[in-house]
């Protein structure tokens, strides 16, 4: 059985309605692709602060983490952050 937990952090200020639609679209895809059962898939969203997120997310769980990093920019990170900035 497949049970994927899928956390997804992104900027604040987006409306509780695209919210919902991403999540929905998330499960989806892991229905669709995983072959997951729809009743256990759980999508979690983090509002993150634009002023914290080089600290909180990019260096924390990007940079130090690339063994776990499937898709990213490597050129630029949110607002113009380098790798090394």
């Amino acid at each position: 059985m497949i049970i994927p937990y899928i956390s997804v952090k992104l900027f604040s200020g987006r409306s509780r309605e695209s919210k919902e639609s991403f999540a929905l679209a998330v499960r989806q895809a892991a229905i669709d692709i995983l072959g997951a059962d729809g009743q256990y898939v759980t999508v979690a969203m983090q509002d993150v602060e634009p002023a914290v997120w080089k600290d909180q997310v990019y260096t924390a769980e990007i940079v130090d983490n690339p063994h776990l990093i499937l898709r990213h920019n490597a050129i630029v990170s949110p607002a113009g952050m380098k790798k090394d900035d």
